[in-house]
């Protein structure tokens, strides 16, 4: 089995810390999505959509027609946790996400399944592991990752 990365798979998990400045793009998004406090409520309608435009200034919080009426119930709390951190922010709210759009949901994902893969890797490479495997001619039927840091993370 080929190991693809020598990250610990606690490390694949995290996201990449980043300076909010500039423009809005996936990656400042998410980071600060994640690193925020926000409600849960808040923090589900912010995971779903994207911002664009000019941190600390004018700025489009995107997302799917199909959220709609969470989005009307809570943007007003997004607006408020902005506020706190740029109070000259105007941010918009616009019913259309791009197709190509990458959700802080779906990178997320991406990293618990690269995280995953390297957990597996790991494990049956361990040197008590791998001789068991073989000898009893084993397979890992399911495995999974837990979350045990306690982030109220969605």
């Amino acid at each position: 089995m080929q190991v693809v990365t020598e990250l610990d798979p606690v490390q694949l998990l995290q996201h990449p810390i980043v300076d909010l400045v500039g423009e809005w793009d996936s990656i400042k998004w998410e980071y600060w999505l994640r690193e925020r406090e926000l409600t849960p409520a808040v923090r589900n309608l912010a995971q779903h959509g994207v911002v664009c435009g000019q941190i600390g200034g004018q700025a489009l919080f995107q997302i799917a027609s199909e959220h709609r009426l969470l989005a009307v119930e809570l943007f007003d709390g997004l607006q408020s946790a902005f506020a706190v951190d740029w109070p000259n922010t105007e941010l918009t709210l616009q019913f259309e996400l791009s197709a190509t759009a990458l959700l802080p949901m779906q990178m997320k994902q991406a990293r618990y399944e690269a995280a995953t893969a390297r957990a597996r890797e790991l494990v049956l490479a361990d040197a008590v592991i791998a001789p068991l495997m073989q000898v009893l001619d084993a397979q890992i039927v399911e495995f999974e990752l837990k979350d045990f840091s306690g982030a109220a993370q969605s």
